[in-house]
């Protein structure tokens, strides 16, 4: 198969552009944030709070984000996480403008951002499996990925030089006005997605009602899966590791940049970058692997190398030195990405997909709060320390995706051993 050739589907082409346009507005408003907060208090624990702010309060509403995207068209639900993004950022952009800025107003407009971005996330994540065929997943994945490294490749570099030469404001509206770009993405497929139909509307049965009972009804439905499931759980926990992991990085690029590196907002944005250019390469790889089987080795030795590409990372003293490991770190970190989540895509029914999903984002977003204090605390007496820590939570996914490997071969065998034989004679 043609590997752009998926680019042919109109609701794929879309989402990968809305992709592409929007994570380059998320690495401009990302980077922007970590500018602020370090240059308003200095402080690595003040940068680990706000970075809790972004993860917080999704952990809590991720659950009924899961019936959501479940029961509802998911494009129009990313048309309206896009437009409240933009109007988020351009309102934080406006009271810059006029010198009503404060710690306090960036965490709000944080809140409610981030708020939005969980559920955008496994909305878009969620969109994939209708959209595409079984064979097309991973080349599907492997694409979208390649236009989120695109765009969190170009936001690094060009959000630093627009902070130090343009300031916040330009800064902020030019991350606002890629999400707008975004909702007008999704809002020209409309007509054309349609979400797949839940098992009881398919046998002709009323559909679901609307109402804090039935919602809560669809989310224990949601977990029962889960439990009743070991080989996605276990996938699915592993999965887990992208907040974490990230969180954990994010809170110390800034710091190591400024206190080790000796750096500017011009090498934050080039050390940032390099992840993006590592990512890239990563789609390359991925897009191969897509023909390959074994997914859960690949997996494994690439959180391996993830680990020593970190160490390494953590070593260095010049900001160029920084920036070549940094395309290293991001080509494991890539490849974690888009094999852990084909990983539980190949496993998960469909009717699930949303909750199962959003699940996992609670989850991540739950246990990256809690790392993010430890991180904090560690980074703010040594952030070379703080990387070591990072790295002894990449031992988790390892085990997790080798039990949900075991768990999925376990119960194809108990499968073909129960099922009925097609040579009995009569």
């Amino acid at each position: 198969m043609n590997k752009f050739g998926i680019l042919k589907n109109k609701v794929f082409r879309n989402f990968f552009f809305a992709s592409l346009i929007g994570l380059f507005g998320e690495g401009i408003f990302g980077l922007t944030n970590i500018v602020l907060m370090q240059k308003e208090t200095g402080s690595v624990m003040a940068i680990s709070f706000m970075i809790m702010m972004t993860m917080l309060p999704s952990v809590f509403l991720a659950p009924f984000g899961g019936v959501i995207i479940d029961r509802f068209n998911k494009a129009k639900v990313a048309f309206w996480c896009n437009l409240i993004r933009f109007v988020c950022m351009l309102a934080l952009a406006i009271l810059f403008f006029m010198d009503l800025f404060s710690t306090q107003v960036l965490y709000v407009a944080i809140f409610v951002s981030y708020l939005v971005f969980h559920l955008l996330t496994p909305t878009t994540e969620s969109m994939l499996k209708e959209a595409l065929s079984e064979e097309e997943y991973m080349q599907g994945v492997s694409l979208t990925q390649a236009a989120w490294q695109v765009g969190l490749l170009s936001s690094g570099l060009l959000a630093g030089i627009l902070i130090q030469f343009t300031g916040p404001t330009i800064t902020l509206i030019v991350a606002s006005s890629t999400y707008l770009i975004g909702a007008l993405l999704y809002l020209g497929i409309f007509a054309i997605y349609k979400p797949v139909a839940a098992p009881a509307a398919a046998a002709g049965q009323p559909a679901k009602k609307l109402g804090l009972r039935f919602f809560l009804n669809d989310i224990k439905e949601g977990w029962g899966y889960l439990l009743q499931h070991k080989g996605v759980l276990y996938l699915s926990l592993g999965a887990c590791i992208s907040f974490p992991f990230f969180s954990g990085v994010n809170i110390l690029v800034g710091p190591f940049n400024f206190e080790v590196l000796k750096g500017d907002e011009f090498t934050l944005g080039l050390v940032s970058s390099g992840a993006g250019i590592g990512s890239l390469l990563s789609a390359g790889v991925c897009l191969w692997l897509s023909k390959k089987k074994g997914i859960p080795g690949y997996l494994v030795a690439s959180l391996v190398l993830l680990a020593v590409s970190v160490l390494l990372f953590s070593m260095q003293t010049h900001y160029v030195l920084a920036f070549i490991m940094y395309i290293v770190l991001g080509l494991f970190v890539g490849n974690v990405k888009v094999l852990s989540k084909t990983l539980v895509y190949q496993h998960v029914e469909t009717a699930y997909i949303g909750r199962t999903m959003t699940t996992i984002n609670m989850i991540s977003l739950g246990s990256a709060t809690l790392f993010s204090l430890l991180i904090g605390y560690i980074g703010e007496k040594d952030v070379t320390n703080a990387y070591l820590a990072i790295i002894a939570l990449l031992v988790l996914p390892i085990i997790f995706t080798l039990a949900g490997k075991y768990y999925v071969n376990a119960a194809s065998k108990h499968s073909l051993a129960t099922a009925p034989s097609s040579d009995t004679t009569a």
